[in-house]
C-alpha cells in the first residue's frame, strides 16, 4: 500500500485510487459538489471515500467563518453534494464531547477564534474523552459527521 498525503491538484489527473479521505476540508471548499465530484473521479471503481465533516449546519458561528468555513453540514447538504454514483456504506456522529463544547462556546463564551490553552485543553483532554463517549453512545451524537462511501 502507498500512502499519498496531498491537496486534490496534487494527486495528478492520470492516477486512480483505492481509497481518499476528505477530512475536515470539504467545509473549506465554497462548491462542495463540485469537490466531491473531482474526489470522485480519482477512485477506482471499486473504491471507498471518508468524509469527516462538521456537523449541524444550525451551529453555523462566527467562528466557522474565522477559521475559514462556508458551512457546516447536516445530512441532507452532504447527501446533496455527494456524487450519486457513489453509494452510502456507513453515517455516524463522532466528537460527542466537542458538541457540547461548541454549544457552550455558541451560548455562552461567544469566542471566534479558540485560545492556545483551549486548543491544547481539547487535544490532551477532550479527545480521549470522545473517544470513550462516542463507543458507549452508539455515534448517534457528535460535533462531525463521519460518512463512509
Amino acid at each position: 500500500m502507498k500512502v499519498i498525503t496531498t491537496t486534490l491538484e496534487g494527486v495528478g489527473s492520470n492516477r486512480k485510487l483505492d481509497a481518499t479521505s476528505y477530512i475536515n476540508g470539504i467545509e473549506h471548499v465554497e462548491n462542495d459538489a463540485d469537490g466531491l465530484l473531482k474526489v470522485s473521479g480519482l477512485l477506482k471503481p471499486d473504491r471507498h471515500l471518508l468524509i469527516l465533516v462538521p456537523g449541524h449546519s444550525y451551529l453555523h458561528s462566527k467562528f466557522d467563518g474565522t477559521i475559514g468555513h462556508f458551512r457546516r453540514c447536516n445530512k441532507s447538504i452532504l447527501q446533496n453534494a455527494v456524487p450519486k454514483d457513489l453509494k452510502k456504506k456507513d453515517v455516524k456522529y463522532i466528537d460527542s464531547f466537542g458538541l457540547l463544547a461548541l454549544l457552550a462556546n455558541k451560548w455562552f463564551l461567544k469566542q471566534n477564534y479558540p485560545e492556545l490553552k483551549q486548543v491544547k485543553f481539547w487535544d490532551n483532554f477532550i479527545i480521549s474523552i470522545f473517544k470513550i463517549t462516542d463507543v458507549v453512545g452508539f455515534y448517534i451524537i457528535g460535533n462531525n459527521y463521519n460518512w463512509s462511501l
